[in-house]
């Protein structure tokens, strides 16, 4: 994550006006993109596991079965147990 902001976002931010807004905005569409899956991964997979594993937490089922949900409540619910 760390490569990603310094070497694809930074320095098209410190373009800044030199460079047209929707220039700057496709160049970093997709590292940004990127950044933001890694950031979900880091703190919903490896974090909330971490914080379930040394709190001694016995049901660290974040996910359930969302793809099965038939109305949009029941993915809302289902999709992710810690936002919910």
């Amino acid at each position: 994550m760390y490569l990603l902001e310094t070497d694809y976002i930074i320095p098209f931010i410190e373009l800044g006006n030199r460079i047209s807004f929707y220039e700057l905005l496709s160049r970093s569409i997709l590292p940004v993109t990127l950044f933001l899956m890694l950031l979900f991964y880091m703190v919903f997979e490896c974090v909330c596991n971490m914080f379930a594993e040394v709190s001694l937490f016995a049901d660290r089922y974040f996910y359930r079965d969302w793809w099965n949900s038939t109305t949009f409540e029941e993915f809302n619910r289902l999709w992710n147990q810690p936002v919910h």
